[in-house]
């Protein structure tokens, strides 16, 4: 069995749910890699797709966990509402209908763009974090037909985040379902290009840092770690026990670009030889 070393390697990009955590709490073994990580001096940077809280929640709800990240350290696709000038013309200067928590318009807030809390006064839609409303969806739909040029993006792509045996539809997956009725929307995540381009920028600018083919990317979807091993040169891990690896639909993909581990640890003897 080849072995893996995670601190060896000069930094680590880290997915969080389904990586670091599940619903049900931290995994140990995530823990102390990040811990070690952290501990020999080298820049672990969350790169989620979470958009249901602010960047400061997250690495609050992580340093609980006994992961001490900081919230300048947490990438999440929220952040490409801001960073992304595609995306940021969409909302900047616009009154704009949040789907999501209070505590997610930090994202809306940081490109620019204005609350409203009816829909019918938005000049733009950001759909952030599953609706607890039953016509939330509908509203938007209806809204959208209305005045077609009202812009609506999704920050987060996600159709699906593992929870016990199942696979949970999220923001993503109802998304979809708007775009199919009303028309291409806008969509900003992993594993898109632009958000890689994102993750690029945000951590020359921000962090100070340069990735390339000495660091780590750890995802649970092998769609997204096939994607940013490509447009950032990072070397690409899919923990097969911990995510959405567990239930993907079909045999899990095979590339010679990245590979397939057991989960994130700082045992050196985790890869995993037989995904499919």
């Amino acid at each position: 069995m080849l072995g893996i070393d995670f601190c060896a390697y000069d930094g680590l990009l880290v997915d969080a749910f389904g990586v670091l955590y599940n619903h049900l709490g931290a995994f140990p073994e995530s823990v102390a890699c990040v811990q070690a990580m952290l501990d020999d001096g080298k820049p672990v940077v969350v790169v989620t797709n979470n958009t249901s809280v602010s960047p400061d929640t997250i690495s609050m709800r992580l340093h609980a966990m006994g992961i001490p990240i900081a919230p300048k350290h947490i990438i999440s696709s929220g952040r490409g509402l801001a960073w992304d000038p595609d995306a940021r013309r969409l909302v900047d200067g616009k009154s704009v209908f949040l789907v999501g928590s209070d505590d997610a318009f930090c994202y809306v807030h940081d490109a620019g763009g204005v609350r409203v809390l009816d829909v019918a006064q938005a000049e733009a839609v950001v759909l952030a974090c599953t609706s607890d409303q039953a016509d939330g969806y509908a509203a938007v739909i209806q809204h959208k037909r209305m005045h077609p040029d009202v812009p609506i993006v999704c920050i987060n792509p996600d159709r699906h985040v593992q929870a016990n045996a199942q696979r949970v539809p999220v923001i993503g997956y109802f998304s979809e379902q708007i775009e199919r009725q009303v028309g291409p929307i806008h969509w900003m995540g992993k594993p898109l290009p632009g958000f890689s381009t994102v993750v690029q920028a945000y951590c020359q600018t921000v962090l100070g840092l340069s990735l390339g083919a000495n660091w780590a990317f750890v995802d649970d979807n092998p769609d997204n770690v096939y994607q940013m091993t490509q447009d950032l040169g990072v070397q690409g891990f899919v923990p097969v026990e911990t995510g959405l690896a567990q239930s993907w639909p079909t045999a899990l993909p095979q590339s010679n670009a990245w590979r397939y581990i057991q989960r994130l640890s700082t045992v050196p003897d985790v890869w995993y030889n037989n995904p499919s």
